[in-house]
């Protein structure tokens, strides 16, 4: 009878534990700071100026109408040969500032048309090393201040045949291309003027919830880094939000809509903004304005491309809901192990002869 009791208590913890979803696999691109690929060694390769590769990208100082060259070394010290495949694309601002780049299968029309390369596609054996050489060639009609452009590397993935309309996993696929990208910036010399502008604010409906969208835009002509702070304020004028802001690195010529978390569920009325960044030592960009909430009105969406920037985080293990006869076989075995030592209690108070 003892031995019934441990195989009963095995049993109840095995159906009373609910059971778990095994979260699903989610697809996220590989940032491009990361390798080509296990293994796979791509640095910019010295130049006769220290300077130009000091950074580990290339930054060249260089007149309108000027040229430069430069190479990239691979080597594949895997044990199967590799092909590496190169393209050159433009550079913009990540959403919460920071470097982006183009797809590598889109054809630059910023910086990135200013290089070519001398091959776009190159075979590694296991050990062998290469060179990839490029050129940078300056418009004549550029004007003064920073540039960035990169050239990507990537192994190309190999893509699975398209099922057809009979086929039972026929359905949407994620395809997921890493890739490294070395950043090329030019700088064109002459008299630089940096400038930020806010340009607005607007309530972003995301799927992590309602963020305050503000507007910035660098419209001056070097990279800047952006500090300071966001204030939200109801229609009592009393503050509900108040946030630093801390950009990375803001590329010449672009914008963003710059995301804060909204606190709680907006309510329809009108909220005051009050944002302050600093910027280029001593230049202040400010805002003050009015965002109108309706309680019928659709809440804006971010410009196109901007939300695709920040890749969401993988789903965690969902609980899987427990069943009617999983409480019924609980509370049988709940049953029969009160039984059980009810008998092994009777039983131990018997006489012994």
């Amino acid at each position: 009878m003892r031995r019934l009791v441990p195989l009963a208590l095995a049993l109840f913890a095995l159906f009373a534990t609910p059971a778990r979803i095994p979260a699903q696999e989610t697809a996220v691109a590989t940032p491009t700071s990361t390798p080509v690929a296990s293994g796979l060694e791509i640095a910019p390769e010295p130049q006769a100026d220290p300077g130009i590769t000091a950074k580990g990208y290339f930054v060249y100082e260089l007149a309108a109408g000027a040229e430069a060259t430069g190479s990239i070394r691979l080597r594949n010290p895997d044990d199967e040969p590799v092909t590496v495949e190169f393209a050159t694309v433009d550079a913009d601002t990540a959403q919460l500032g920071g470097t982006a780049y183009s797809p590598s299968d889109i054809e630059p029309a910023a910086a990135g048309a200013w290089l070519s390369l001398d091959e776009s596609r190159i075979s590694l054996a296991p050990g062998e090393e290469a060179l990839v050489h490029f050129a940078v060639q300056v418009p004549k009609e550029t004007t003064p201040g920073q540039y960035l452009a990169g050239i990507a590397a990537f192994i190309p993935v190999e893509r699975a045949g398209t099922p057809t309309a009979g086929d039972a996993s026929a359905g949407a696929s994620i395809i997921v291309q890493p890739r490294y990208v070395i950043g090329v910036e030019v700088d064109v010399p002459g008299a630089w003027t940096p400038s930020l502008t806010i340009t607005g604010a607007s309530a972003l409906e995301q799927p992590s919830g309602t963020k305050l969208g503000i507007a910035i835009r660098n419209d001056g002509d070097t990279f800047l880094w952006p500090k300071g702070s966001v204030t939200l304020s109801n229609a009592e004028a009393t503050p509900i939000l108040s946030e630093p802001i801390e950009l990375g690195t803001f590329i010449t010529g672009s914008g963003i809509t710059y995301p804060v978390a909204w606190p709680g569920v907006p309510q329809g009325g009108d909220y005051g903004v009050e944002v302050e960044l600093r910027y280029a030592n001593d230049k202040i960009a400010r805002y003050s304005g009015t965002l109108t909430v309706s309680d019928d009105a659709p809440v804006a969406q971010p410009a196109p491309g901007e939300e695709s920037r920040v890749a969401a985080p993988a789903a965690l293990p969902a609980a899987a809901p427990i069943q009617p006869w999983m409480l019924y076989l609980i509370a049988g075995l709940l049953g029969l192990i009160a039984l059980l030592l009810a008998l092994l209690l009777v039983r131990s108070r018997q006489p012994r002869w």
